[in-house]
């Protein structure tokens, strides 16, 4: 039988967690907005304190393995088992994958041996069902009608997924606004693509993976060869990360805490940033949080299907962003976390562990046979981008480079709460990665995973913790150039496993109240209390990427659309885009961007220097030239070339944008 004081402390503990999260999130805010680091230091520790003394104790997340589904099947059934001669022939069909990447090409040969090495090896080492399974569509057929129902967690998760598509397409066309000389070198590549090249690595541009490049062409069949079809597309990718959270967060916690991890991913301002900038940046997170759920599962189960679909996973995340490089060590680090775990359970246990993780591993590299053969071929280039960044490749290392990472290591962890990414592109400049409400649960959240581990042994919390830091090592490892960290594309593949930590406080805290308030009113007060800190985040979310990030974004970027725009309105009405130039100016517009927004990408006439306006003979006919305000130099050349020009300033919707418009009527 309770005691009076246990029954006082079981009614007094939701009211303490619901407590830590309001002083949790009112720190943050604090540090957030307000900049004052003394009471968001004070709060934020005193929240913590409330969660860690009053909601953790006795609170388990994770959700019970179903007894049918053993963490080590290790019958006789399940035992290490394939075909030689599969083996052989997914062998041989490498091997002449490799062959036929040569020479940094896809060709159809390519194509036809690489399927037949992944498919062969998956049928080697695939364990099939035991007894066949009805189709979704035979149960319906077989049901009756009445018995047909949607779950509710479907229903909500599809309300989720909305949510996540309005942050995603919400103004796509206009936020954020201009192109970046990025931009244009990927539509080059694109454009390479639609004209029939088939490159295994693109090399513009210091080199890029190609899943992006071949993904785009039918978005360009809709919207263009333009910034609008990179966007779109970047944000679909993003979009579906969020049904992926969900999955771990229902293996993890159950179908509710899956959504609430699932929604705070859908309104992450830093999520819904990195993918509508048009860039590869998504594809880090989207596969991370594949791979991530099938090791969760392999870990958890040690079914060696989800080791393979973990290695398929990771392997065709390679060919995305190479920062998702550092999904390999994060599944290296989580094996040897569950044989730490694992340790007592004897030798056939681990063997099989083991086992699986070898056939993981393989299931990698034949997915990145091509790739590894660009690899071999141009080590230089494949890892340039990485080696400018970690070593003194492109500018010698300034200081000690261990102190350099110790640095970045602490630089990198304030980017949750305190200073993020410097880089406009992608971010307000400085601003936390996280929402003040956010930022407020994910302290909660991180000291949820680290008293778990100490106290639980939980082993969850150990992979959530390994993820959360080797994922940020391709920001964290930038030694010759520690200005670049923290990079909030470079960490992005953080943004699935940051939406776990940040819904697990509030998942706790919604079960201690529900346990102490049951029945309908404790019902509703649970669901109305979710609810204002779901909208509290998406609110602030949305403030500020659609208001201050659009706003500051507009500001620093170049406004090449509007130059098209004039150059187009020319050629339309009096004139023609041959006869339409511009004077190139230092930092100023990337007259690639202009060719694309005219959609015209053959188009070139560029003007270097005053002296090549002075020498230019142009064709006959009107001639519009357009020039930077402060380029004074070459509105004399013109005005001395064509004393009948007529020079306007022509207006921006962006104060401090505007340009020099000359029109030189045609001869009489």
């Amino acid at each position: 039988m309770q005691s009076v004081g246990n029954i006082v402390a079981d009614r007094r503990t939701p009211l303490f967690g619901s407590l830590a999260v309001l002083l949790a999130i009112w720190g943050e805010w604090a540090l957030f907005t307000q900049r004052i680091v003394l009471d968001g230091l004070i709060l934020s520790s005193l929240a913590v304190v409330l969660f860690v003394r009053f909601v953790l104790p006795g609170q388990r997340l994770v959700a019970r393995i179903a007894p049918s589904e053993p963490e080590h099947a290790w019958t006789k059934a399940a035992q290490p088992s394939f075909s030689m001669p599969l083996l052989v022939a997914s062998v041989i069909c490498a091997a002449a994958t490799w062959l036929f990447s040569s020479g940094n090409r896809f060709r159809m040969e390519t194509v036809i041996f690489w399927i037949l090495a992944v498919v062969l090896y998956w049928r080697t080492f695939w364990v099939p069902s035991r007894a066949p399974s009805l189709s979704w569509l035979e149960r319906m057929r077989g049901m009756p009608r009445r018995d047909i129902a949607i779950p509710w967690s479907a229903v909500a998760l599809g309300g989720v997924i909305l949510v996540g598509a309005f942050f995603r397409y919400y103004q796509i066309s206009s936020v954020p606004a201009e192109p970046t000389s990025d931009i244009a070198e990927k539509l080059l590549d694109i454009r390479d693509v639609l004209n029939g090249q088939r490159p295994i690595f693109f090399t513009r541009n210091t080199g890029r993976e190609p899943l992006e490049f071949y993904m785009a062409v039918p978005f360009v069949m809709v919207f263009g060869l333009s910034h609008l079809a990179l966007k779109v597309l970047t944000a679909t990718v993003s979009l579906l990360t969020v049904p992926l959270v969900y999955l771990i967060g229902r293996d993890v916690g159950g179908a509710r805490f899956g959504l609430l991890a699932a929604f705070f991913l859908a309104v992450s301002k830093w999520d819904v940033a990195i993918g509508r900038v048009g860039l590869r940046f998504p594809y880090y997170p989207f596969f991370v949080a594949l791979a991530f759920l099938f090791l969760l599962r392999a870990l958890r189960h040690g079914r060696r299907n989800d080791y393979l679909l973990c290695g398929l996973a990771t392997g065709v995340g390679l060919y995305g962003y190479s920062p998702f490089r550092a999904m390999i060590p994060l599944i290296g680090a989580a094996v040897l976390f569950k044989m730490a775990f694992d340790w007592n359970r004897g030798r056939d246990a681990l063997l099989h562990l083991a086992w699986n993780a070898l056939l993981c591993l393989g299931a990698v590299l034949v997915v990145m046979v091509p790739l590894a053969h660009y690899m071999a071929e141009n080590p230089g280039m494949f890892w340039f981008r990485a080696l400018t960044r970690v070593a003194s490749v492109e500018v010698p290392v300034a200081a000690n480079p261990i102190v350099v990472f110790a640095g970045n290591v602490v630089n990198g962890l304030a980017m949750f709460n305190w200073r993020g990414d410097v880089v406009w592109v992608n971010t307000v400049p400085g601003d936390p990665v996280l929402d003040y409400v956010s930022g407020g649960l994910f302290l909660l959240g991180v000291a949820w995973c680290l008293f778990s581990l100490l106290k639980d042994r939980e082993p969850i919390s150990a992979y959530l913790v390994a993820a959360l830091l080797i994922l940020m090592l391709p920001s964290m490892l930038s030694i010759a150039f520690p200005g670049e960290n923290p990079s909030v594309v470079r960490a992005g593949g953080d943004t699935p496993i940051v939406s776990l930590i940040v819904a697990a406080p509030v998942y706790l805290v919604a079960s201690k109240l529900g346990q102490g308030w049951p029945g309908r009113a404790g019902r509703w007060a649970v669901s109305v209390a979710l609810f204002l800190v779901m909208a509290v985040a998406a609110r602030a979310s949305f403030d500020r990427y659609f208001v201050d990030y659009a706003i500051q974004y507009r500001h620093s970027s170049i406004n090449s659309s509007e130059i098209a725009a004039v150059i187009n309105g020319f050629a339309r009405s009096i004139g023609a885009r041959q006869n339409a130039y511009i004077k190139s100016w230092p930092y100023w517009v990337d007259t690639r961007l202009v060719a694309f927004a005219m959609g015209d990408p053959d188009w070139n006439n560029v003007l270097m220097t005053p002296d090549d306006v002075s020498r230019q003979t142009p064709p006959p006919g009107n001639k519009l030239y357009i020039l930077n305000k402060d380029d004074k130099e070459a509105v004399q050349r013109l005005q001395q070339k064509f004393p009948q020009g007529q020079l306007r300033e022509q207006p921006s919707v962006t104060p401090g944008k505007e340009f020099l418009v000359f029109f030189v009527p045609a001869s009489p």
